[in-house]
């Protein structure tokens, strides 16, 4: 696995699968998303498998990030890498595609799902302004349509994220950075 570079990884509650999103740039697929079921610590290949996330595009410019969130019942998860994916992964050896919203100008690190999950939090950093950091808020209770509630920009030198979560009673995200942490009161999102 180490040799195909993950980007991102999540783990379902049970703790017996995990996705992942890797990357490729030799071949026409850069990115793949990689779902990997153990049963009693042995691989089960008949719900494990790799497929293409996305084919190159106009806009193949070599980004390397992407960021990935399960939900907690494990039959969803959310890829975002130029595009924020939702993914049915209820039959692990066939994933279906929900729903596909086009990212501009934002190169993804981070999700974090609201308590409830009806609420998506991305982080990422512009493309065309690399100090312009960027957190998109999300409704995502109808999974087949997720809408833009707002977004929140800022300057951060820091190039990643190192931390993105939520508190308990979910009003704030915390976000850490190399040079410190910024806390954000998200209780008004629209």
């Amino acid at each position: 696995i180490a040799s195909i570079g993950i980007q991102s990884i999540a783990l379902t509650e049970d703790e017996k699968t995990f996705v992942f999103v890797t990357g490729s740039p030799t071949t026409q697929f850069p990115i793949d998303l990689s779902i990997m079921t153990f049963n009693e610590g042995q691989k089960d290949p008949s719900s494990s498998l790799s497929f293409p996330l996305l084919p190159k595009d106009s806009r193949d410019d070599g980004l390397e990030d992407s960021a990935i969130k399960i939900t907690r019942d494990s039959n969803f998860v959310f890829c975002a890498n130029r595009y924020l994916m939702t993914y049915n992964i209820i039959n692990r050896a066939s994933p279906l595609l929900v729903s596909l919203y086009n990212l501009t100008d934002l190169q993804p690190q981070g999700i974090v799902l609201s308590k409830d999950e009806k609420i998506l939090y991305l982080f990422g950093v512009s493309i065309k302004t690399p100090n312009l950091k960027k957190i998109q808020i999300f409704d995502v209770s109808d999974l087949q349509t997720p809408k833009i509630l707002s977004s929140v920009d800022f300057n951060q030198t820091a190039k990643s994220i190192d931390l993105m979560q939520l508190n308990p009673e979910g009003s704030m995200l915390y976000l850490g950075f190399s040079s410190g942490i910024l806390m954000v009161d998200i209780r008004v999102t629209a």
